[in-house]
């Protein structure tokens, strides 16, 4: 059979040889930069961490790459505001100004940019519209991905979506900037990417872990096989790599030698911000929205809280899972404390938390009540109104047939003023936490608790005032402990505790 030969046709560009040597050419300029654009095994790869390390322009480099390459690629960009993405000296304009040369067109209207293979980039936001994905079948860019407006489960969702036809493994790819209360932080943290004090890890740089949602919580792995020798290796199988990669203006030549004046100005801000943009801290915070800060919790171990001191545990209920059209409700909270009142010392044990339905959240209140012991008070709130009293009585009428001391806590007067005495407290010195007891979240809602509804949530705080002042008041009746011989007796009354 004889061999038929096709003369490959050559591929003539649009310009001149001469028109295209007036083209800049882009590219990386630093081994930060070359790594994020060069990144092909991770799914997930975050750049970032401080600011003018050429996040966006090497993002966009990244993007044109594959688009130029690969007719069938295809790459959404995100950002919590579209306005952001599309206004002057944005995403858009820089995009235009950068791939129009090379045949790239451009609908403003519905912000898609074309290429002449038939790969394409467009432009849409990130807000609680999981729908407008549903369909979507590509990979995804998403700027500023730690603007406290991007909640965690809409970003786990968009990696649901990442597949298609290109020869480029579809990827996830996030740049951002230091904000101490995002889901980033949580993801950095989990993943060994940061030290303690919130500081970029240079040896963990680019280097691999492994990200796992799990009955709905996010998990990091430093190697799959930990995962298999936890869950098993089907679920190894399934935990998607993930890089971080850490940059500041010093990775960024092209700002050192055009304008040094920028670098300048990092580096002689106040200390907060240099830190939070220069140094890439995730902890630091040049805000102060409320009246405790996490520092102020005095970390002690379970060996320095004095025994015998009497203990409460106060609930601040609520009753609704996560679902899509609330993705982050309110939290059902009972935390456990002591007090000594001989030093004023507030010791925080223990918090029972849990966003689910109200059988759940009743079966986790007798539990804690059975785990915690006789011994420990347990304080329900009474909300106002005759069904806030009826469900304060049901509760503690059940809790007291399952040998609970129960005190009634009735929510009146303003969060603030109720909260007070502890948040006081807290200023002074005098609350002391076991480790590990509060998360992430409860700390960021306690900092950014001003007694105003805002983002955050009072679940916590509440909580803590109640237990504080139920304590502190001193009216709570102690166990009664009778000799044997008045054990007939005792049974006649009830009980071994006197309420």
């Amino acid at each position: 059979m004889a061999k038929r030969f096709v003369k490959s046709r050559e591929y003539k560009f649009h310009l001149s040889q001469e028109e295209l040597s007036e083209i800049p050419i882009h590219a990386p300029l630093s081994k930060k930069q070359e790594m994020y654009t060069q990144e092909e095994d991770a799914t997930i790869v975050v750049m970032g961490g401080a600011a003018a390390s050429g996040k966006t322009q090497t993002s966009i480099h990244r993007i044109f790459l594959r688009a130029m390459n690969d007719p069938h690629y295809v790459c959404t960009v995100l950002r919590h505001n579209k306005n952001a993405l599309t206004q002057g000296g944005s995403f858009w304009e820089t995009i235009r100004q950068e791939w129009e040369p090379y045949g790239v067109s451009f609908n403003g209207i519905s912000n898609v940019a074309r290429f002449p293979n038939g790969a394409f980039v467009k432009l849409h936001y990130i807000d609680n519209n999981k729908s407008d994905f549903q369909s979507m079948q590509c990979s995804m860019h998403i700027e500023e991905g730690a603007e406290l407006g991007i909640q965690e489960s809409d970003v786990v969702y968009l990696i649901s979506r990442l597949r298609g036809k290109s020869k480029y493994k579809p990827q996830l790819t996030i740049t951002c900037n230091p904000e101490k209360d995002s889901y980033m932080r949580s993801w950095l943290e989990k993943g060994g990417y940061l030290t303690e004090d919130g500081f970029p890890k240079k040896e963990m740089d680019g280097k691999t872990t492994y990200f796992l949602q799990k009955n709905g919580a996010i998990e990091f792995f430093q190697t799959r096989k930990e995962i298999e020798d936890l869950y098993g290796k089907e679920t190894s199988t399934f935990a998607l790599p993930f890089v971080f990669i850490s940059g500041n203006v010093d990775d960024n030549p092209y700002i050192l030698k055009h304008d040094p004046q920028y670098r300048f100005n990092l580096l002689n801000m106040e200390r907060v911000e240099k830190e939070k943009l220069y140094d890439g801290n995730w902890l630091a915070s040049s805000t102060a929205e409320g009246y405790a800060k996490r520092e102020y919790f005095r970390e002690i171990a379970l060996s320095d809280i004095p025994l015998g001191l009497p203990t409460m545990r106060a609930w601040d209920f609520a009753a609704s899972k996560p679902s899509e059209a609330s993705p982050n409700p309110d939290a059902s909270v009972g935390i456990k404390c002591s007090y000594d009142k001989s030093t004023g010392d507030f010791y925080i044990l223990d918090m029972v938390k849990l966003k689910d339905r109200s059988a759940v959240v009743e079966q986790a209140l007798i539990k804690a009540a059975k785990d915690d012991g006789t011994g420990v008070y347990v304080s329900i709130p009474v909300d106002p109104g005759a069904a806030g009293k009826h469900s304060s009585d049901l509760r503690k009428a059940r809790l007291m047939s399952e040998g609970s001391k129960v005190v009634l806590s009735k929510t009146r007067g303003s969060k603030l003023s109720r909260a007070e005495p502890f948040l006081l407290a807290l200023q002074e010195g005098k609350v002391h936490i076991l480790k590990d007891v509060f998360d992430q979240e409860t700390y960021t809602n306690i900092e950014n608790f001003t007694g105003k509804r805002n983002k955050f949530f009072d679940d916590e705080i509440d909580s803590l005032s109640d237990c504080y002042n139920n304590l502190v008041k001193g009216n709570l009746i102690p166990s009664i402990k009778l000799p044997n011989k008045d054990n007939a007796r005792l049974r006649s009354l009830g009980g071994s505790t006197l309420l």
